[in-house]
């Protein structure tokens, strides 16, 4: 049967959730919603990744309310054993519908009889609100995982899980009345849940376990972190290939800047052309200036010496009169 569990995480033990839920035993593929930042080609290197982002933003969390809820976990299970790509588009769907704005991660295990999805859920999303549902909305999470089961694989657990409900609520019904009449008699019959194969101590005891937490201990998880445990080659290998982006764009960054700098020399080449240029032309014009004077002025000794021989020639003629 298609199974939801949905539970509130414990402070401190966000990490160590993350840890639990990509343990290389069970995990067999890790992925993002709302936090493609984590992405990566590297398998070991995407879950470093998720490691650290799942710490930091639980002591961001902390520093604002240091008892705050900072995460929460959910399982959605199914009633077979699932290929993983399906399985993780199956849970993708369900947050998409569900938690649109939230952040999560996605951890499939293939370590059981029915393939399951494991997602961390930071507790604070996209738009920078806290995740917040209200009763109703939190009951009504296994309805809707089992709804979408159903239109998926053509089964009928919807109607299991009224019907189971309904029986539920039947015996919490029968139990209060016989506490208000102050009855003795043999309380009623749990009415069996799915979700019980999920809630029993072994699965219980050993998420406990793995997590970090004592059995019963209502404070935060140890503070002791179990280190993640990765294959040293793995880990080395990924260490060489983070030193190899940060060559590769140190020399871009290298190559951007004296491209930069050989720019800068051509604009000043180029200025000081135009300076230049600027120069020549003011003493090209200057030049015209003088010219033009020069000219005016041979233009004007000209007209005088016309007008000199104009008046030379009056006073000859005058003469020649006075002879006669």
């Amino acid at each position: 049967m298609s199974i939801l569990k949905f539970n509130k995480g414990r402070t401190g033990a966000s990490g160590k959730h993350v840890d639990y839920i990509m343990r290389e035993s069970a995990c067999h593929d890790v992925s993002f919603h709302n936090v493609d930042e984590l992405k990566s080609e590297n398998e070991y290197e995407a879950k470093i990744n998720a490691r650290s982002y799942a710490y930091a933003q639980e002591d961001i969390e902390r520093s604002i309310n240091e008892k705050g809820v900072t995460h929460y976990r959910m399982v959605l299970s199914f009633d077979r054993q699932e290929d993983t790509e399906q399985a993780r588009e199956q849970a993708h769907k369900f947050l998409q519908e569900n938690f649109k704005d939230a952040r999560a991660i996605v951890a499939i295990h293939q370590d059981t009889e029915h393939t399951h999805a494991h997602v961390w859920l930071d507790a604070r999303q996209t738009n920078e609100k806290k995740i917040h549902l209200n009763p109703t909305q939190y009951k009504s999470l296994d309805e809707k995982w089992a709804k979408q089961y159903d239109r998926e694989y053509g089964t009928e657990y919807a109607k299991d899980y009224k019907a189971k409900k309904e029986q539920t609520r039947q015996f919490k019904r029968e139990m209060a009345e016989q506490k208000r009449e102050g009855k003795q008699e043999q309380p009623p019959n749990k009415p069996p849940r799915a979700s019980d194969r999920l809630n029993n101590d072994f699965y219980r005891e050993k998420e406990a376990k793995d997590l970090g937490v004592e059995r019963n201990d209502q404070t935060r998880a140890g503070a002791s972190e179990r280190p993640f445990e990765v294959r040293n080659s793995e880990v080395e290998k990924t260490d060489r290939e983070i030193e190899q982006r940060e060559s590769a764009v140190k020399q871009q960054v290298t190559g951007l800047a004296q491209g930069i700098d050989e720019y800068r020399q051509q604009v000043e080449r180029g200025s000081q052309e135009l300076d230049r240029a600027s120069a020549q032309l003011d003493r090209a014009e200057l030049e015209s200036r003088g010219q033009s004077e020069k000219v005016a002025q041979i233009s004007e000794r000209i007209d005088g010496l016309h007008q000199e021989r104009t008046n030379n020639k009056e006073i000859e003629k005058e003469r020649d009169d006075y002879e006669r």
